[in-house]
């Protein structure tokens, strides 16, 4: 009993492995170009004229939120492998599975693609050469009275090795040749040290109030405004290792900008310097100084930068200043 099945089984194996013959399976069809029931020099015929655009198409490319440009494929080394095509699509099959489906109706056939993977590096590297970019640190900068910023960006770098993969295996799909997406190169991004949120917090937070009004300055019972754009022209906002802007305030360049109306109430110290006295030169020594030192006027004026109204006021000592 069990021989005159299997008998009938390996009968009906033969009558499928005959009626499928050499040619394609039924309903084939590669990106949608039949090619069923066609022999395989015709199917071979049907995809070089059917497929010759779309095998010349280039190959559209993203890299995160950038248009990374397209890759033609002659030049990246991508090409359709015809015969290799037709092959897959060949009917008959030791599996009887694969016989049944060739007698019933097949599916779509993958296309098979030769990559010529020096070619498509290179490719690649062109396209990462233009896309690949330093992650650019937010700043804020004062010009004057005027509160400057610049705009915090992302680094962004191709990772070279799997966008050839990922190229080499999106070639001649449906996800851009039939007006789908574009091929998504994989990327590494690279967030800036200074980001834009601590770009923000210092315009509103230190930048801004710095500039909106003078400082009163008392220097022995005398007061001085120091005005805005002395305080813009000595500040600085410096990163440090976590990524925030640390204000500083450069003494030496506050006090320049105010020296003239320091002069009342300061005594600089004097250098030594050759006089001549009945023509016959003389030493006149170096003295010391009364002066408003710049450590000492920079930390003072720095710790009232963000406060308004009255408050915006500090005192500073005349301080015994050393010749040069």
């Amino acid at each position: 009993m069990l021989g005159a099945v299997a008998a009938g089984l390996l009968l009906l194996w033969a009558v499928a492995w005959v009626a499928a013959g050499p040619g394609i399976s039924r309903g084939t069809t590669v990106l949608g170009v039949p090619i069923g029931g066609q022999s395989p020099a015709e199917a071979a015929r049907t995809l070089e004229r059917e497929l010759r655009d779309e095998a010349r198409a280039k190959v559209p490319l993203t890299a995160g939120p950038r248009d990374a440009g397209a890759l033609a494929p002659r030049r990246a080394g991508l090409s359709l492998d015809v015969d290799a095509t037709v092959e897959a699509a060949r009917a008959r099959s030791l599996n009887p599975l694969e016989l049944l489906d060739a007698l019933f109706g097949a599916d779509e056939v993958e296309p098979v693609v030769v990559v010529d993977r020096p070619a498509l590096r290179a490719a690649v590297d062109r396209v990462a050469d233009r896309v690949d970019r330093e992650a650019v640190d937010g700043a804020v900068r004062l010009k004057g009275a005027e509160v400057v910023t610049v705009a915090a960006q992302e680094g962004l770098r191709v990772q070279r090795r799997d966008a050839v993969a990922a190229v080499a295996g999106a070639y001649l799909t449906d996800d851009y040749v039939r007006g789908g997406s574009p091929v998504e190169i994989p990327t590494d991004v690279q967030p800036p040290q200074v980001d834009a949120a601590e770009v923000d917090r210092v315009v509103t937070e230190l930048a801004g109030p710095a500039v909106s009004a003078p400082v009163a300055l008392t220097v022995e019972g005398a007061t001085v405004a120091v005005p805005p754009r002395a305080i813009g022209r000595s500040l600085a906002f410096t990163a440090d290792a976590e990524g925030t802007l640390q204000p500083e305030l450069d003494g030496a360049r506050l006090h320049a900008e105010i020296a003239d109306e320091l002069a009342p109430v300061e005594d600089p110290a004097r250098d030594a310097t050759f006089d001549i006295v009945d023509g016959t030169p003389q030493v006149v020594p170096s003295a010391q100084g009364r002066e408003v030192l710049p450590g000492t006027l920079a930390d003072a004026v720095l710790t009232v930068l963000t406060r308004t109204g009255p408050e915006r006021a500090v005192t500073v000592p005349l301080e015994v200043s050393d010749p040069e």
